[in-house]
C-alpha cells in the first residue's frame, strides 16, 4: 500500500487501466445491472404484502387485587384472589363479545379475515360473521400461554 503512494506513476496506471476496462465494457456493465434491477423490482412486486402481529399481554397484580383492612391493622395488605383468577378474569375481559365486536370493526374484518366479507350473505354482518373466527384465534392463543 505505501509503494502505490510512493510511486505515483503505478497509482495513475491503476486508474487509467480501471478507466479504460470501464469505458470498454460499459455497454455490458450497465445491461447487466440494469437486468439485475429490473428482474429484482419485479421480485419485489409481485410478493404480496404479508402482514403479521403479534402482541403480548402484561397482568401486574395490583391494589385492585389486594384486601386492606378499613381498621389500621399491623400486618400489611393481602392478595384477595389468587393469580390464576385474576388471569382468567382479564381473559373474560378480553373475551367479551361487545368488545370482540368493537376491535373487528375498528381494524376491519378484511384486515382480519380475507375474503370473509364476500361471504357474509342475508341479514348477517360481516363482523357478526367474523366473530367466532375471532374467539377461536383468540382462545387459542389463550391456550398455549396456560
Amino acid at each position: 500500500m505505501e509503494q502505490d503512494r510512493q510511486n505515483p506513476v503505478i497509482y495513475v496506471s491503476g486508474i487509467r487501466t480501471f478507466a479504460t476496462i470501464f469505458f470498454k465494457y460499459k455497454r455490458l456493465i450497465i445491461s447487466v445491472f440494469l437486468v439485475v434491477a429490473i428482474i429484482g423490482t419485479g421480485i419485489a412486486l409481485s410478493i404480496p404484502a404479508t402482514y403479521e402481529a403479534q402482541a403480548s399481554l402484561l397482568v401486574r397484580f395490583g391494589r385492585e387485587y389486594m384486601y386492606r383492612s378499613e381498621t389500621p391493622d399491623k400486618s400489611g395488605p393481602t392478595r384477595s384472589i389468587g393469580e390464576q383468577a385474576a388471569m382468567n378474569n382479564e381473559v373474560q375481559i378480553l373475551t367479551n363479545r361487545d368488545l370482540i365486536k368493537q376491535v373487528i370493526s375498528t381494524v376491519g374484518v378484511e384486515k382480519l379475515y380475507p375474503g370473509l366479507t364476500k361471504q357474509a350473505k342475508g341479514g348477517i354482518t360481516p363482523e357478526d360473521l367474523a366473530i367466532p373466527y375471532f374467539e377461536k384465534d383468540f382462545r387459542r392463543s389463550c391456550n398455549s400461554l396456560f
